[in-house]
């Protein structure tokens, strides 16, 4: 299990980046945001889709997104935002996608600010830091 825990620190920019990526819809020209990871799969696929959007290649764009949606094994997130941008773009999963649970984030208002856990298949969570940094435990 890969339990996320925090330590005093500087972070409140990481974990409002973190969190939005949790939900699995973000812009195309924000997954991936950097252009370091597009040599990686699966962000070498989001990459490769977002240049054939840019180009009017839909096509292809979509042929990428469901190159992810077929790969086992990669994180929720990404799942989720190849279906976002398929969706987009006038794709819709069958009804025994729709209803996968791909994990479940609990969001709690505390007086020091928002704190957020996100429970992901296999037992893994995350919790992004709120003005912390993060350390494996």
């Amino acid at each position: 299990m890969g339990i996320l825990r925090s330590r005093a620190g500087g972070g409140q920019a990481i974990a409002e980046v973190i969190r939005e990526t949790l939900f699995g819809d973000l812009p195309l020209d924000h997954w991936p945001a950097d252009a370091a990871a597009a040599d990686v799969y699966p962000w070498s696929a989001f990459a490769e889709a977002r240049t054939h959007v840019s180009a009017g290649r839909t096509h292809d764009a979509k042929r990428c997104w469901k190159s992810v949606i077929g790969h086992a094994g990669l994180e929720p997130r990404h799942y989720l935002q190849a279906w976002h941008f398929l969706r987009e773009h006038g794709e819709h999963p069958p009804d025994n996608v729709v209803k996968q649970v791909m994990g479940i984030v609990v969001e709690v208002c505390l007086p020091e600010g928002l704190d957020v856990l996100a429970h992901l298949p296999g037992g893994r969570s995350q919790t992004p830091p709120r003005n912390r940094q993060w350390h494996a435990v």
